[in-house]
């Protein structure tokens, strides 16, 4: 059975079979649903939403999936120095706006700081210490829904699926031909979605950073300014679908060198960085199990 669904902003695709699809699918939606109104910033009622309004005044309580999310957040800006940190929504919103003032940009840049997230687990509240301050959680709640998807697929034993959450990829099991799932790397500068390469995977998730689609829209933290640096696009791929949010836009802040330290720092994690000069660097562990199939791309061996 194989469904699609819009939600946090992008289309969501679910491929799967067994007996009783049709009620697995259901959960699964009703699941999507229910985090998208959660975590949406474009929705008044979202527990986000509120968190934001009552910035500097009082705290707010909110359900366990937000929870889980921002302290999930919260560790990834610790492991990538505050190179990825969701309190940047004031800097994000002018950004988008295209009208960038100095000084307010200056100003807005001072809201950002993770640590000001004052969380409650006892009373299930979290409250911005300063007026101002916004959440954007749009980095992450991806792939802790693709995790959620994987959740309800394992607890009614589905074996094989194919999940997709506008870009970020969870393959499970094996695919039709009963094989390892090939899964394309895009290549960052063709519109028409062609692959610089694959990867033959299972039971991985593989989510991918880069402002080759929507220009400048990966922030640096520290700096309020769009990334522009040598990297276009990062792929992480790791077991679980949240870590690969997490690291793939904290490194591609991070930068080449430090991104893929990064990366080969830490078990059952795996990397590969596309270059604005199209170099490709893997990181150890699939070194030669990525297959090139542009030949304009070449391997840089670590």
């Amino acid at each position: 059975m194989k469904k699609q669904i819009y939600a946090f902003g992008t289309i969501i695709s679910i491929d799967f079979a067994c007996e009783n699809e049709i009620k697995v699918m259901d959960e699964i939606v009703e699941n999507i649903n229910r985090l998208d109104d959660e975590m949406s910033i474009y929705k008044e009622y979202s527990n986000i939403s509120n968190i934001n309004k009552n910035a500097g005044k009082e705290e707010v309580n909110v359900t366990q999936n937000v929870m889980n999310v921002i302290k999930k957040s919260i560790e990834y800006s610790e492991i990538t120095n505050g190179e990825l940190d969701i309190t940047s929504k004031p800097v994000i919103d002018i950004v988008k706006s295209g009208i960038l003032n100095i000084d307010d940009m200056n100003k807005k840049r001072k809201l950002i700081n993770y640590k000001n997230i004052l969380i409650n687990e006892q009373n299930s509240t979290i409250k911005l210490k300063d007026e101002g301050m916004g959440i954007d959680l749009g980095s992450m709640v991806k792939g802790y829904a693709t995790d959620i998807i994987v959740d309800i697929l394992n607890k009614n034993n589905i074996s094989n699926a194919l999940i997709d959450l506008g870009g970020n990829i969870y393959v499970k099991g094996l695919n039709k031909d009963n094989i390892k799932w090939i899964v394309g790397i895009q290549d960052p500068f063709d519109v028409r979605y062609s692959s610089v390469g694959v990867l033959s995977l299972s039971n991985k998730s593989i989510v991918t950073s880069g402002n080759y689609e929507r220009a400048n829209h990966i922030i640096s933290p520290k700096t309020g300014l769009p990334i522009n640096d040598e990297i276009v696009s990062i792929s992480i791929i790791s077991d679980q679908s949240i870590d690969g949010e997490g690291l793939s836009t904290g490194c591609y802040v991070m930068g080449l060198e430090k991104g893929i330290k990064l990366i080969e720092s830490i078990d059952g994690i795996d990397g590969i960085f596309i270059t604005k000069d199209r170099k490709v660097y893997c990181t150890s562990e699939i070194e030669g199990k990525f297959l090139i199939l542009n030949d304009e791309y070449r391997i840089i061996k670590l």
